[in-house]
Formats: structure tokens, sequence, C-alpha cells
């Protein structure tokens, strides 16, 4: 049982975890409430009934920042993220079940408890009739998703995908909560189609968790996937042109230019590198900064299958870099030069595609302005925890370098890289100090890229000279007291 004087809280609601043929991710953030004891390993389970899965990964990242959870007696960088992946279950169904774990504490003490609750939600592949699962041996399955689309763009896209020149596909939609009356004009506008296929979904779970779901809701008859958005428009020949390039190539993620246009029609670009870079030089600048647009992508069904599940990080995480990520690793990226794609900018992007990025001056300006806010409201005014809370504070310094970690560890798991260039990408993304960053062979054309990799390497110092005058007793932290629960 948990020791007396050691107690855990989690942060808020545990997301849903999807449980694919692949397995499932999940990721939960929480705090350990004791001065100076930490998790040393975390091993993982799910309960669900008499059922019970092990995970078979689990990634912890500890000593994160928690202005809000922290107590006075507490440490103020007691906090931790744990990214876990579950190996298939066919006896785990829909519903909760509980996160139980054995934890190991640096102090050499071990303790089981029960951490959280979770809701599961069952994702098996489509079932096909027997004349459609017939299939070639380049049949694509499109993995759709929505969420409360503008008809007459989704219309357009819908009309777009009908037009392909290749047509041996079927499109499974993935909707993520749409408002019903959009529910019911989305089920209308394929209903004379067998090729479309929509699954409803009762709650929201987030464009990437979406296209999760989408991609392995796809039937096993499908050779290669492509990813699709609800509001673009495809030329006729994109399926056809990306399957040339990646049947020849073994895991192979294919990807292309796109021209930017208005939601009317209008072109405002022939391409999207107006603003940012196409090469990425090294696996560590793809890390860094991605440069596949998921609109874009076909990739073969092995690379797909490998990727799932999608890992669970803090932060925001984007399936399209996950994607891109296992497919540079394994060196089977592919790009085409061409705009196979129409991207409609409108006000319901999620990313912009003509965003003009700061210069590196202007980032290393604004970040030393950040450092010198911290440190004169944290440091020398004593005052940590406000300091800590300011807006995107604890992104910087703690989120987005452990997000990265997380996806490296992920990553360098999975079978077909070398270890050679995990090694270096470990290596990196341990600290992103300047000189690692600087060393790993990215694109720094990229203002993008550079943007990043300032924010991380200035965030790193700032982060470990923090937590030293925190262990040195320099720096309060000046937390309140909270309520203890045991765990």
């Amino acid at each position: 049982m948990i020791e007396r004087d050691i107690w855990i809280s989690v942060d808020g609601r545990v997301p849903p975890a999807l449980l694919t043929r692949q397995g499932a991710a999940l990721g939960l953030r929480g705090f350990v409430h004791h001065p100076s004891t930490r998790i040393a390993a975390l091993q993982l389970r799910l309960i669900q009934g008499g059922h019970s899965v092990e995970a078979r990964q689990v990634i912890l990242e500890d000593g994160l920042l928690g202005p809000t959870e922290a107590g006075i007696d507490d440490a103020f960088d007691g906090g931790f993220y744990v990214s876990a992946v579950f190996p298939p279950c066919e006896a785990l169904r829909d519903g909760q079940a509980w996160i139980d774990a054995t934890v190991t504490w640096d102090r050499g003490t071990a303790s089981c408890l029960r951490l959280a609750s979770v809701d599961l939600i069952r994702v098996d592949p489509i079932t096909e009739s027997d004349s459609a699962a017939a299939a070639g041996p380049a049949r694509i399955g499109i993995a759709m998703a929505t969420f409360n689309p503008d008809l007459a763009l989704f219309a357009r896209q819908i009309g777009s995908i009908r037009a392909q020149t290749h047509p041996d596909w079927i499109c499974v939609i993935s909707d993520d909560g749409s408002q019903p009356e959009i529910l019911r004009a989305i089920a209308a506008s394929i209903e004379d189609e067998p090729r479309f296929r929509l699954l409803p979904s009762g709650r929201n779970l987030g464009f990437y968790r979406n296209f999760e779901r989408a991609c392995a809701a796809l039937p096993p008859s499908c050779a290669f996937v492509a990813l699709s958005d609800q509001d673009d428009v495809w030329l006729p020949e994109r399926l056809a042109r990306q399957i040339a390039t990646a049947e020849a190539v073994p895991y192979c993620c294919c990807y292309s230019d796109m021209a930017i246009v208005q939601p009317q029609g209008a072109v405002v670009s022939p391409t999207y590198w107006v603003h940012r870079e196409a090469r990425w030089g090294s696996l560590g600048g793809l890390l860094l900064a991605n440069v596949v647009t998921g609109m874009t992508v076909l990739a073969r069904r092995e690379l797909i299958d490998e990727a799932l599940p999608f890992p669970a990080t803090p932060g925001l995480t984007y399936h399209d870099h996950w994607i891109a990520l296992v497919a540079g690793r394994r060196g089977s990226l592919r790009y085409v030069a061409e705009p196979l794609v129409r991207y409609v900018q409108h006000g319901g992007n999620h990313t912009g595609a003509l965003v003009r990025w700061p210069d590196s001056q202007d980032v290393l300006r604004q970040t030393l302005r950040r450092i010198g806010h911290f440190a004169k409201i944290g440091v020398i005014g004593g005052r940590l925890r406000r300091a800590a809370a300011e807006p995107s504070t604890l992104d910087w310094l703690d989120i987005e370098p452990a997000r990265l970690r997380i996806l490296v560890e992920r990553l360098t798991i999975l079978p077909g890289g070398k270890p050679a260039r995990d090694r270096a990408l470990r290596r990196l993304s341990r600290r992103f100090g300047p000189v690692r960053l600087l060393t790993c062979g990215a694109n720094w054309r990229d203002r993008y890229r550079r943007g990043v990799a300032i924010e991380l390497g200035l965030g790193g110092l700032l982060k470990r000279a923090l937590v030293r005058l925190l262990n040195m007793g320099h720096v309060r932290a000046e937390a309140p007291a909270v309520e203890r629960r045991p765990a």
C-alpha cells in the first residue's frame, strides 16, 4: 500500500483511450506530494471486470513544474506525465476501466495503487460485403475526420474524392460529435455511394484521436491509406499520382505540395512553401518542425499499422507529424513536388498555411524578455508559483520538451531504425541544449524551425537553472497548501 507520507494526485480527467487492433495508448498527468521523493519507475495495468492488461511500454516524464498542484511542503517540480501503450486485448470492451499502478520510488520502496479511471472506446475495422472485400492489390483506404464541417465545402471535398481517376478506394468518415443536423447532412451526401462509410461518435475526441479512429477502422483489404480533411479539394489524379510513388517503397509515406485557395476557389498561392522550407535536413530537424501536411498524405498500410496507436502526449501533437516521423526514421518519406490538393483557407482551419513566422532575432528577443520577466517575479521576487502560472510558461519550460521526448521514446522502440540515428535522436531530446540543437543536422533555413530551437534551448537552460536554485534553497516555491488525499 502507499506509504503514509507520500501522495499522488492526478490532474483532471484522463482522456478516453481507443482500443484498436494495434493496442491502446493513454496518458495522464499528476503530481507527487512530498518534499523530495520522486517516482523512479512505473508499471501500469488496465483493469475492467475480471480482465487485466499490463502496459508494454511506459514512458515517464518527471520533474515537471506544478504550480496548481504543489502544496506548501511539496517540491515545486514534483509533477509528472506518463504515456503508456497497451497491447491489444479482445476481452476489453467499451466502458470504464481502472488504471492501476505499481510505483517504484527513488528511495527504493514500492507502492501499489489505483491512479484513475478511463473510458475505453473500442474501434474495430469496418466489415465489407463479399464483392467489396474482393479488392485489388492497390485498394486505398481514405481516412477522413469530420467535426461540424461547412456543408458546401464538405460536399465539394466529397465530389473531388468521387472524381478520382484511381477507382479502387473506400472512405471511412469518422465524425467527432457533429451537431445532429450536420451529421444527417453528411449521411445524406454519401448515401448513394457504398464506398463511403460514416462512423458517428457519441463524444468529442479531438482531431488527433479522431484521425486515429478513422485509420483504425479501415478494413484489412486496404493496402494504402490516404488522409483527408473535411473541407479541401483533391485534384482528380491525386491518388493515382501518389500510389505510383508509394508502390515502389516499403513503408512509404508520400506527401505532396498543395495550392492555397479561398473558399470560393480563387488561388491565393500555387504552392504551400511560401514562408516555410520543404527540406528538414535530419530526423532531428523533422522532430523540431513538421513539413508533412496530413491532407496530402498517402501511406502504405504497414506504416500506418506501425504508427498505431498514436502516442499519448501532453500538449498538442499532430497525427501527420507522428506518421512523418515513423516514415522518416525508416527513410521511407517521399515528396511529390506537385500541388495535388487545394488547401482551403478559412477561419476554421486548425493551422494556417500562409503564416509568416518571425525571424530568429525577434524570437530571441521575445524569449529573453520572457526569461527576464520570469526571473524578476519568480526568482528575485520570490513568487515562483505566480511566475510559473504565467500564460505559456509551463508549455515552453516543460510541456513541449516532454512531448517531444515521449515521441522519441515511442519512435525508437519501433522496428526499422538505425541504432546510430536513434542514439543521436535520444541525445538531442534528452536535453535540447544549444550545442546539441545546432549540431543535429537540421535545415536551419526554416524560420519556424529556428524559432522552435531557440525557445527549446533557452527554456531548457532556464529550467535547469531554476531546479538548481530550488535544490540549493535560494528560491522558495511559495505554493499554498492543498487538500491531500491518498492516491
